[in-house]
């Protein structure tokens, strides 16, 4: 998952980051259906709660994931994944 600036401004300040790039930290729970559910920012940018909420809306709308597996049983798994941003 990416994102990068828009031609006429930035898509987020980079909250003090010297070089413009910037990484949320995001946790999810894929459930033994596959379903991504209890998505939460762990570590966001700051000042930027709009970014926070579009992650979370897009991590909710996903698509069914391959659930975890332990034998032949599907289990639910927490997830944890870095959102990596960069301006150009």
């Amino acid at each position: 998952m990416q994102a990068s600036t828009q031609p006429n401004g930035n898509l987020f300040t980079t909250g003090g980051s010297p070089d413009g790039d910037a990484t949320v930290y995001v946790s999810f729970v894929v459930t033994h259906e596959g379903k991504v559910t209890m998505v939460e920012i762990l570590r966001g940018i700051p000042n930027e709660s709009g970014l926070d909420k579009s992650i979370i809306k897009a991590f909710e709308n996903m698509p069914l994931w391959k659930p975890g597996r332990n034998g032949t049983k599907n289990v639910s798994v927490r997830m944890r994944v870095p959102i990596k941003f960069k301006t150009r």
